[in-house]
């Protein structure tokens, strides 16, 4: 547990190093970091530079690299800012966790059964997905999911759940 504490203070530090000292606009989540820029070679030869002189070891291309686009995925998460301009920011889940999740909810919803570990099972990537975007659009959905959960007869796929997951 000691190791991962060090590893996030030095993750944050060099946010620091790089938000107060370089003025980059940088996030910093676990060892992503994603910068935000007009110039993305500057800061990219920025970051990229900082990063060196630390000693620190790091993807400089690849799918682990990308480069800069207006839409970047990390964790799972998908940030698209083409409309930023227009005071539009869109993040959302990635399409392969909304399609899984899609599927998984018209599979139960079609056999109109499920066992108890799987409803658990989707309760929490539920609860994932839902913690991975801004808002609580998916709140009711997983809360009335956790309700079905909690019955002692939790073989039917009820009604209550079809009616909060409808897919389009």
């Amino acid at each position: 547990m000691k190791s991962v504490h060090s590893f996030l203070r030095v993750a944050h530090s060099i946010w620091t190093i790089l938000t107060t000292i370089f003025l980059t606009i940088t996030t910093n989540y676990f060892d992503d970091f994603i910068s935000l820029a007009t110039e993305s070679q500057s800061v990219d030869f920025t970051v990229k530079a900082v990063l060196r002189m630390l000693g620190w070891k790091f993807a400089e291309d690849g799918p682990k690299a990308p480069p800069f686009s207006p839409k970047v995925t990390a964790l799972g998460v998908e940030v698209d800012v083409s409309r930023l301009h227009q005071g539009f920011t869109l993040i959302d889940n990635i399409e392969k966790r909304t399609t899984e999740l899609s599927e998984t909810i018209a599979g139960f919803i079609n056999s109109g059964r499920m066992s108890r570990k799987e409803a658990l099972r989707l309760r929490g990537r539920m609860q994932f997905a839902a913690g991975q975007i801004f808002g609580r659009v998916q709140a009711m959905p997983v809360r009335s999911y956790a309700t079905c959960i909690r019955s002692w007869r939790w073989t039917i796929v009820r009604a209550s759940f079809i009616g909060a997951h409808q897919i389009p």
